[in-house]
């Protein structure tokens, strides 16, 4: 469901593990992303630039109460000439 909801709003998944609950998406422009996903992570970070890239690191886990789950989400955003080589968790806003 999670899942679902990411690729619905424009993601791509690069990468998925689902024995531990998690998966990353690929860098990708805002322009690629649904108006309102853009807008709400682009808001999270101050002076994005028109060529930025944003990727988000997806967890779930058991929820405290009975029949519930966690949901943590960590974002990176960067320059799209920035060297590809960046670190995921550099600039990283957990939500």
């Amino acid at each position: 469901l999670v899942r679902q909801f990411f690729e619905d709003n424009g993601f791509r998944i690069a990468s998925e593990r689902p024995q531990v609950g998690e998966f990353t998406t690929t860098w990708q422009r805002f322009d690629e992303l649904s108006a309102g996903m853009a807008r709400s992570l682009s808001s999270r970070v101050s002076d994005v630039a028109a060529d930025a890239e944003t990727r988000v690191r997806v967890r779930i886990e058991p929820g405290v109460q009975r029949n519930t789950s966690e949901v943590f989400v960590t974002s990176a955003v960067r320059n799209a000439a920035a060297a590809r080589c960046t670190a995921f968790l550099s600039g990283i806003t957990e939500q």
